[in-house]
């Protein structure tokens, strides 16, 4: 009782103190702070199906006055004024939502619902080949398919400096150009988070989207910490990153031939809770193995036999481009199963995801190239699996049953030489360099 009386004796003296005018003003600030008290509002944004947080998701007001970003967390924190009567909320790859400003004062989560590209109804009307880039102007370095079914295109032209970062719609061409001059080595990387990022050989850039037609980017990193740190993690799970280890490959320097030994091993492994822990080791396969710890040693069998240091080397640079390859063996979700390729032992390899290993089963050997030049691709929105093969030629995409490794389609490649394949929604995108004379890069799609 006396804090009350002590705290309204000073609330009395301060107010004798005051001309009218001030006072007025001193209700003003008053009445505006208890309004604001009223009105902030502090709300979440994340998945309806998976409840996991929404980064990025842009809250506009109906007068665009109010815009904000939701965090890492997905919060975001918003102070409605007199005109705001409704926000929209924005994420692509998600279906916008309108919520009204007495609905918004009641609630503290904001569901979002993904949107997912409709599928394409087989019939003869159905284009099987369709081009979506093919413009004498500039040519195609890389590409990325984008939730909304757009595109983000790295472009440049014939004898100019520098690059684009263009995003492009089928139906209406060109939305945005962004032009880069000082910078080389372009490339677009999706980490684990469906996060878009342009990268070159001094900076990466986060891509942030506004809306369906327009975008941004986030401060520029060095390259450095970009390859140290988020170009290791390759899978997002609910407790945790699976990341990778940094396997550079070391450098010997020789009197003919220089030779570039790949590591005889690579590791997975699980970063959760601040802990990291070895989620799956993999190596070369035994007959390998011995193959790579005596190659040295057989130098000096073979000097003693009379062949020379120049033969030597060149024995030695052959059988580290072409046989001690550089391990392979990409990691994918499927579900809430990790899915590991694991070449060296030639198989499939499925984890749950605290990395107990749930089945193993191997891989159909007419699935992949036998020169072993191929790659895995998966089809995200159908869940499929396939390995696309280069044998001289010849580009074949083979479907893969994971549960059983056999190959249960096989899909020819239309156009020779094609390369940077995506498979998504039955469709293989893919960049084709039509004639050996033409510098221009065409982007297209195949139906499957």
């Amino acid at each position: 009782m006396s804090f009350i009386h002590s705290y309204y004796g000073k609330t009395e003296q301060v107010f004798c103190k005051l001309t009218f005018s001030k006072f007025l003003g001193f209700l003003f600030l008053l009445s505006f702070s208890c309004l604001s008290a009223q009105t902030k509002k502090t709300i979440y944004v994340v998945d309806s199906l998976t409840r996991e947080s929404i980064e990025y998701a842009v809250i506009t007001s109906n007068d665009n006055r109010l815009k904000v970003v939701s965090t890492k967390n997905g919060e975001a924190i918003l102070i409605p004024d007199k005109n705001t009567s409704y926000f929209k909320v924005y994420k692509m790859g998600y279906s916008s939502k309108i919520i009204q400003v007495n609905t918004f004062n009641q609630i503290d989560t904001l569901l979002l619902s993904k949107k997912y590209l409709s599928l394409n109804e087989v019939s003869i009307t159905i284009k099987r080949f369709d081009t979506i880039v093919r413009n004498k102007k500039f040519y195609v370095n890389d590409y990325r398919l984008l939730p909304n079914g757009n595109f983000i295109l790295l472009t440049s032209k014939i004898n100019t400096k520098g690059f684009e970062v263009v995003l492009y719609s089928k139906k209406t061409g060109i939305l945005q150009r962004n032009n880069f001059s000082e910078e080389k080595e372009e490339e677009l990387f999706q980490d684990c988070f469906s996060n878009f990022h342009l990268i070159t050989n001094s900076y990466s850039r986060q891509l942030f989207f506004n809306t369906d037609t327009s975008f941004e980017f986030l401060p520029a990193y060095n390259r450095s910490k970009f390859d140290s740190t988020l170009a290791k993690c390759k899978l997002k799970l609910k407790d945790g990153i699976i990341a990778e280890t940094d396997n550079k490959p070391k450098v010997i320097i020789r009197q003919n031939f220089n030779s570039t030994v790949n590591q005889p091993y690579h590791c997975y492994y699980k970063v959760s809770n601040n802990n990291a822990s070895v989620f799956y080791l993999s190596q070369y396969n035994k007959e390998l193995m011995e193959m790579y710890l005596n190659q040295e040693k057989d130098a000096a069998i073979l000097r003693a036999n009379g062949k020379s240091t120049e033969a030597i080397e060149s024995d030695h640079d052959l059988f580290y481009r072409s046989v001690a390859k550089k391990i392979y063996n990409p990691v994918f979700s499927r579900n809430d199963t990790v899915v590991i390729f694991d070449f060296q032992e030639n198989e499939i390899v499925l984890l749950n995801a605290s990395g107990t290993i749930l089945q193993k089963n191997k891989i159909d050997a007419n699935a992949y190239s036998s020169f072993r030049n191929f790659e895995v691709l998966y089809d995200e929105t159908l869940h499929y699996f396939y390995i696309y093969s280069k044998e001289f030629d010849k580009r074949t995409i083979n479907r893969i049953n994971i549960l059983t490794g056999k190959a249960s389609k096989k899909i020819k490649i239309e156009k020779t030489f094609a390369f940077k394949l995506f498979v998504n929604n039955n469709s293989i995108y893919y960049l084709v360099k039509e004639k050996e004379w033409d510098d221009t890069y065409y982007l297209y799609e195949q139906k499957i």
